[in-house]
């Protein structure tokens, strides 16, 4: 069997590893959810969960990996000049938090959000402040992932009444004025 077939039996084996762990989530605590019954719901062997992953939580980290490995290619095919916390990245930011809100919205429902904040702030500093050795960029970035995150969470939360182009222009003010 060629190496790209089995890449994607594999990518298949996970997608369907986090699917059944979603659904699983939703009906009770992450910590009540036990390997057999997640691969069973996934219709995949433990083997097949061992080999990608080392226990459940480690299936949504994976997965929020994945979305931000996207989001960093697509943002350097993009690359231009400016601040983090410019209207253009706010709005892509935003825009990718949207195209994954399934997944979100589920760890969020889970009580699960704070492993997806906690996932984007590494993704950030390590993105955008290779160089820990600036203290107030530092802080200006965490807040920034705070401000998106949260604002984004309250707007999803609120049936999002805003527009997205609206809820990026509220943002990246509150940043232009924040870190000016």
């Amino acid at each position: 069997m060629g190496r790209e077939i089995r890449n994607k039996q594999n990518q298949l084996a996970r997608e369907c590893i986090t699917s059944a762990l979603i659904q699983l989530v939703r009906e009770k605590p992450l910590s009540a959810v036990s390997v057999k019954e997640l691969t069973a719901r996934a219709g995949v062997s433990r083997m097949t969960f061992y080999r990608n992953y080392t226990s459940t939580e480690d299936v949504l980290i994976s997965r929020i990996q994945d979305i931000l490995a996207q989001y960093r290619q697509d943002d350097a095919e993009r690359e231009r000049q400016g601040r983090f916390y410019d209207a253009e990245r706010v709005r892509h930011g935003l825009t990718y938090f949207y195209r994954h809100r399934d997944f979100a919205d589920s760890l969020t429902r889970c009580g699960l959000s704070d492993i997806f904040l906690r996932e984007l702030t590494k993704f950030a500093l390590d993105k955008w402040l290779p160089r820990r050795d600036d203290p107030v960029e530092q802080y200006r970035l965490v807040s920034f992932v705070g401000i998106l995150f949260n604002s984004y969470m309250t707007w999803v939360q609120s049936s999002q009444r805003l527009s997205l182009e609206d809820l990026t222009g509220q943002i990246a003010a509150i940043c232009q004025k924040a870190y000016l």
